[in-house]
């Protein structure tokens, strides 16, 4: 059984990996040149952005090849909700991604103008009204609009026009990857191992991304790092959720609450954007908020481990 299982997540990276590098390599590694909107033709942009759209589902893909090819069939797929009992991990994964957002971009706020530069002289959104209210002036209807767009609206409504462009990618590492590495891998080495297959598939992405802003143009491997970084962090909290509920949805939740409200930390607090440390999520300080919560739900989690297995999905037994 064991060896099954392991030929299954080698098939199921083999799969994934290729699909991903493969697309990048034919269609999109050119795209490192910043004027390809200008020397390539519509058709050609038209393929670019169709293969950025399969290499985002591309895990989703490597599980039903996967599942096809060894016999696996399509046996406790991890998308059902287990909403019974659970109702507390799925709060959590509405609101703590919020608050630990809020964090860390406090956190960057103090680091960048204590230590990096003094505070700029524009103002963010929220600050012109705290300004006017601190004033007794009338606050502009616009603005009162605007500021319940940005902050109330990603909060509520965010996560759920999100959640079906991210379930592609969790159902693939969480939904399809998780429960196989649990069963040989106690928790802190399973969300390393995890966060480390995770970041290393996001390479594609995370190098056009990156050279996308002229300051790393040249140095594409910063974001790699910040990558590894942030799918290792918010993959503990993510992966755990998934653990205690046998179902990827709380991980797609995650996600998609952190990509929905990661502006929050732009607009709650006046510091500029570096793509590299901060104040958005995907930045090295913006994450501490999620550094600092996987180290302590690694060490909690590892600490509780008991070998025992589940028995709600009897295909898949998992040990938490």
């Amino acid at each position: 059984m064991e060896r099954t299982e392991r030929n299954r997540i080698i098939s199921f990276l083999i799969y994934t990996f290729t699909i991903s590098f493969g697309l990048y390599f034919l269609f999109l590694y050119s795209l490192k040149d910043r004027d390809y909107y200008t020397s390539f033709s519509e058709t050609r942009q038209l393929i670019q952005s169709i293969s950025k759209t399969i290499i985002l589902i591309s895990p989703a893909i490597g599980v039903i090849i996967t599942r096809l090819t060894t016999g696996e069939g399509f046996k406790n797929l991890w998308i059902k909700p287990n909403l019974k009992g659970n109702a507390k991990y799925y709060l959590t994964a509405w609101l703590v991604p919020i608050l630990l957002i809020v964090a860390g971009g406090f956190i960057y706020h103090l680091v960048y103008h204590i230590l990096i530069e003094e505070p700029c002289e524009a103002l963010s959104q929220s600050e012109k009204i705290q300004e006017l209210i601190a004033s007794n002036a009338r606050i502009p209807e616009s603005y009162k609009i605007d500021y319940i767009n940005d902050i109330l609206v990603p909060i509520v409504l965010g996560p759920i026009i999100c959640f079906i462009s991210f379930f592609g990618e969790v159902w693939g590492w969480q939904g399809y990857l998780l429960p196989k590495l649990s069963k040989f891998f106690k928790p802190i080495p399973l969300v390393l191992i995890l966060g480390t297959i995770w970041a290393l598939w996001s390479t594609p992405s995370t190098i056009l991304t990156y050279s996308s802003h002229a300051e790393y143009y040249d140095i594409p491997y910063i974001g790699i790092i910040a990558t590894y970084i942030f799918s290792i962090a918010t993959g503990t909290l993510s992966s755990f959720l998934c653990i205690k509920t046998q179902s990827c949805i709380p991980g797609v939740l995650v996600y998609s609450v952190i990509y929905s409200t990661s502006s929050l930390a732009f607009i709650l607090f006046d510091s500029p954007i570096d793509p590299f440390l901060g104040p958005l999520p995907t930045g090295i300080i913006g994450c501490s908020g999620f550094i600092a919560a996987a180290i302590i739900i690694a060490i909690v989690w590892h600490r509780n481990y008991k070998k025992e297995t589940l028995t709600t999905h009897s295909e898949n037994k998992i040990i938490i």
